[in-house]
């Protein structure tokens, strides 16, 4: 059993934070159609959410623990999904470095975050965990040489600097500063259009024979284990973006249904349509809590397969719970032919790109409780 309550520090943020929901639910159409961020808003929510470079630095930030992240993350994407994923994101190469040990790439990366978005390379589509990445990095003497593809990589395209997660020529996992020039963009999916998330500046990137100095690889002297739970680790955070968009899909959605009248009745008193939503909000609790029981024991699996296994299937649960969610929304409250203005449509688009983000056919469709 694993105890519920945050502490006093994640309390703390997760409050602060709950106070920004009104300003940036205000602006969240906005920004999505701009794909940015107002300084002042993204000064004051990572300082809050301990996104900033110092609090990595010196500790002091929510976001080192798993289960701090889990729950910033959650309570951000209920004001809005790509915020959530912009503030964060930001911190996460310096996350990963500082779950390493490595303080001396803690420090190198959060000074290269005062230059621009230094960019963390995990994802190679759906359906890969970290111990099957195709990343490669060859040994040739005193330098590395890298090759393979990451997507979706968050700044892939305007990144000061991309962190590579992959494994070595002997299988072994490791993770590479690369400096933006030895990046290629395959493809920057702004300048192509997007139709979700438009705050998050997605782009897919590659490496091709890329040479890097053997002080490139962060976290070096790491165990193999303790690099893979780094990298599942920040897999963490789109499942709880997609709990957090969910539920706000159901609260909008609850409240909707309450006030709208159909013949003198609140629409919501019909089973119809009050019944859907209560499945989905208790689809949500129970991804919510497989995360929370996730995070909170990373430290206990005794094999990277035990691990991948756990965090596949809760991954495959919060996004399938979000994705859900926010399809009963649009179904209540009607369909607008995809209308970019239309908050329940957004809502879903963003779900369906979240869940396509870490997706594992072994995975889907699975029991959401796995017996410990």
């Amino acid at each position: 059993m694993f105890d519920l309550s945050p502490t006093a520090a994640q309390q703390s943020a997760v409050e602060e934070l709950r106070s920004f929901r009104p300003r940036i639910r205000e602006m969240a159409r906005e920004v999505n159609r701009t794909g940015r961020l107002p300084a002042d808003l993204r000064t004051d929510l990572s300082r809050a959410a301990g996104a900033t470079p110092e609090a990595v630095a010196d500790g002091s930030s929510v976001l080192l623990d798993p289960v701090g992240l889990v729950l910033v993350a959650e309570e951000l994407a209920i004001a809005d999904a790509g915020t959530a994923l912009e503030i964060i994101g930001a911190a996460q190469a310096q996350l990963l470095a500082a779950a390493l040990g490595d303080s001396a790439a803690v420090e190198r990366v959060g000074a290269l975050r005062a230059f621009g978005d230094v960019a963390l390379g995990l994802y190679e589509g759906y359906g890969r965990a970290p111990s099957e990445y195709r990343l490669r990095a060859e040994r040739q003497g005193d330098r590395w040489s890298l090759t393979g593809r990451k997507d979706p990589v968050s700044h892939g395209a305007d990144a000061s600097a991309v962190l590579l997660a992959g494994r070595t020529d002997d299988d072994a996992s490791a993770a590479f500063l690369v400096e933006a020039a030895g990046v290629q963009v395959e493809r920057d999916d702004r300048k192509e259009g997007k139709l979700a998330l438009g705050l998050v500046a997605s782009a897919a990137v590659r490496v091709d024979g890329a040479t890097v100095p053997a002080t490139a690889r962060i976290g070096a002297s790491a165990e193999e284990f303790t690099v893979l739970r780094a990298f599942n680790t920040q897999r963490l955070l789109v499942p709880a973006v997609s709990i957090g968009l969910g539920q706000a899909a159901v609260d909008t959605t609850a409240e909707w249904v309450s006030g709208r009248k159909v013949r003198g009745a609140a629409l919501g008193r019909n089973q119809g349509v009050m019944f859907p939503l209560v499945d989905a909000g208790i689809a949500l609790s129970r991804a919510r809590l497989q995360i929370w029981d996730l995070a909170s024991r990373l430290a206990e699996f005794d094999t990277g397969a035990v691990l991948e296994r756990r965090v596949g299937r809760a991954v495959a649960a919060a996004c399938a719970a979000g994705t859900q969610a926010a399809r009963i929304a649009c179904n209540t409250m009607g369909w607008r032919g995809l209308s970019q203005q239309f908050l329940a449509e957004a809502r879903y688009r963003d779900a369906g790109v979240l869940s396509a983000v870490d997706f594992d056919v072994l995975h889907h469709n699975v029991p959401v409780i796995e017996a410990a």
